[in-house]
């Protein structure tokens, strides 16, 4: 078919050029004779026209439903935003319910971002020196100890999980008012409070707070003695899912200063 209307395109052209050279002796004839297919040529003309009016507007119903689909993409980025602010107003709205941070104490939020491979109670935050970040500041979630910042870059820090063995904070039953020791990491979920005076008293369901800063560590979960030794020891609870905290507040040191 393709070849055929090319035929008669080409025919059309030849009969079109003879007569403007005033070849054509049998002009009437050969017009009565080609009128067909130049009627047939024009149709042709039309319908490519018509084709390529319907090719433009299947271009441009890409386009615009290309611009549709980025359009509906920033919606959704733009609500996933609003989420991750909406989820840190309602951390930071529980962080201001709490009555024990000084007046004079300086915070600044940090987000978990990662873990070190190496270590599983040692996790990543996204502010570091940039922001006032010691090594040693406290990290609090609520109202409690998350951990103890280890290590500290530009814009991150090292923060080690009060699950972790190798640190340790001063601590104090505040429900006896009584018995003070140390906790210690005893990973996974569980912490140790050792030397335990015999004569201070300490019980099952006592919460146990940092000595220094007030906040809790963990409640006891059972009073015990290690063999001989005269000193107790508890084993406590940490009271709230640490694997899935995902922002803290770090403590800064008096003299840290944020750029």
């Amino acid at each position: 078919m393709f070849s055929l209307n090319l035929k008669l395109v080409l025919l059309s052209l030849l009969i079109i050029f003879l007569d403007s050279r005033h070849l054509l002796p049998l002009k009437n004839e050969i017009a009565a004779f080609s009128l067909p297919f130049e009627v047939g040529f024009g149709d042709l003309a039309r319908s490519s026209a018509d084709g390529v009016k319907f090719f433009i507007f299947l271009s441009n119903l890409e386009r615009e439903n290309t611009g549709l689909k980025q359009t509906v993409e920033d919606l959704e980025s733009n609500l996933t935003k609003l989420k991750d602010v909406e989820r840190e107003n309602e951390i930071l709205k529980a962080q201001l319910k709490i009555n024990n941070i000084p007046e004079s104490a300086r915070v600044v939020l940090a987000r978990v971002s990662g873990r070190v491979t190496e270590r599983t109670t040692v996790v990543i935050v996204d502010q570091g020196e940039r922001a006032g970040v010691k090594k040693g500041d406290l990290a609090i979630y609520k109202n409690f100890v998350f951990g103890r910042v280890s290590q500290v870059q530009n814009s991150a820090a090292e923060i080690q999980l009060i699950t972790d063995p190798e640190i340790y904070f001063d601590a104090l039953d505040i429900d006896s008012r009584n018995a003070k020791g140390e906790v210690r990491g005893n990973f996974g979920t569980a912490l140790r409070m050792e030397k335990i005076l015999p004569t201070e008293k300490i019980s099952v369901g006592d919460t146990i707070a940092d000595f220094h800063s007030g906040y809790v560590l963990g409640k006891v979960g059972r009073v015990e003695k290690e063999g001989t030794d005269i000193l107790k020891s508890a084993s406590l609870t940490v009271p709230y899912e640490i694997e899935r905290v995902e922002k803290v507040f770090i403590l800064l040191q008096p003299g840290s200063s944020r750029n």
